[in-house]
């Protein structure tokens, strides 16, 4: 069986259901709004999607809604013998609602093609949707020419309007979109932009600098109203994830998770293994990956893991919420997996 060419591949999307219902039951004390405050259910179904074949990939996943989100990665689509089919390998795929499609996003790009392996995805709306310098307008993709002004490699992408949009990546790589062109913002730094978050006027960048360039191991930079403000560490190890909304701010790494909720950073939840994604879509409703493919779910009194950890390991990626939806994206085997699932209603 022949390789993809590059580490990862993918051939034609395989949906696996693996129903499941969980109910977790919480390894923390209640932490947050109160006991007496609205709860989510911590009961969820699980499904999940393999996306592809042998040597794939998911890097990023977003969510708009429980008919509409995207994956990211590199996915090699094989014949029946095996062998990569090249001009079919997919670096994209769409969830409708009911099936993944697999997508091959490369446009023309001065003369030539574009294809290459996407780190992540970003959509403001079903016809506004980013993924590192290539952008859907709903009809195509088009794609632009950063090799002046961006510095490294797109990690994640956040913004708030078609005309802001911020790309954060490695090498202190801080890009923003306003609707007509790119401007570089960020700082030439040894250190990787890991995510990027953003409610009202303030932006949060978790930034992990493994070469201690700037005296820490990982830091976050706060924005507010576009402009950097200060470097903060809650804790002295890598920033990975970051999320926020209605002035709660979640961070975590290789190290606990952290809530600030005013002017101070807390301790909130502790486990072993770094966190690799934070979204939320309500403060008593937010989900947490962990490494090797725990999903821990706060709902505004409990912490409780949803999912554990994959029984095959698993390299985590992202994870995005929408609705009653929740999806995780990673690799296990060398195979693109999705873990999806949706919130039980609870009496």
């Amino acid at each position: 069986m022949s390789n993809c060419g590059r580490y990862h591949c993918q051939m034609c999307f395989a949906l696996v259901f693996l129903p499941l219902l969980l109910i977790g039951c919480s390894d923390d004390e209640p932490t947050g709004p109160g006991r007496d405050a609205d709860t989510t259910s911590h009961a969820f179904v699980w499904y999940t999607d393999t996306l592809g074949g042998w040597l794939s990939t998911v890097n990023d996943v977003f969510c708009l809604s429980e008919n509409d989100a995207w994956a990211v990665g590199y996915f090699c689509v094989r014949d029946s013998t095996g062998e990569p089919i090249w001009n079919k390998i997919a670096n994209a795929a769409h969830w409708d609602g009911l099936k993944w499609t697999l997508i091959r996003v490369n446009p023309a790009f001065n003369g030539g093609q574009s294809f290459a392996e996407l780190e992540a995805v970003f959509c403001l709306s079903a016809n506004d949707v980013w993924s590192h310098e290539r952008h859907w307008n709903g009809i195509a993709w088009n794609v632009y020419d950063l090799n002046a002004i961006s510095q490294g490699t797109t990690r994640k992408i956040w913004g708030d309007r078609p005309d802001h949009v911020v790309f954060a990546g490695d090498e202190g790589d801080l890009t923003v979109w306003n609707g007509n062109s790119f401007k570089q913002t960020g700082f030439q730094t040894t250190a990787a932009n890991r995510d990027i978050w953003g409610w009202k006027d303030t932006m949060y960048v978790a930034v992990s600098d493994y070469d201690q360039q700037s005296g820490r191991l990982g830091y976050l930079m706060r924005f507010e109203n576009g402009k950097f403000v200060r470097n903060k560490t809650p804790v002295f190890d890598v920033q990975i994830a970051v999320c926020g909304m209605d002035g709660t701010w979640y961070c975590g790494g290789c190290t606990d998770l952290y809530r600030k909720t005013g002017g101070k950073w807390l301790h909130v939840y502790s486990q072993p293994r770094c966190i690799t994604g934070l979204r939320g879509t309500a403060l008593n409703n937010v989900f947490i990956l962990i490494q090797r493919g725990e999903i821990v779910h706060f709902n505004g009194q409990t912490f409780a893991t949803i999912l554990p950890v994959h029984p095959n390991g698993m390299f985590t990626s992202r994870i995005s919420a929408a609705g009653t939806m929740v999806m995780a994206g990673g690799e296990t085997n060398y195979y693109a997996i999705i873990n999806r699932s949706y919130q039980q209603q609870t009496e």
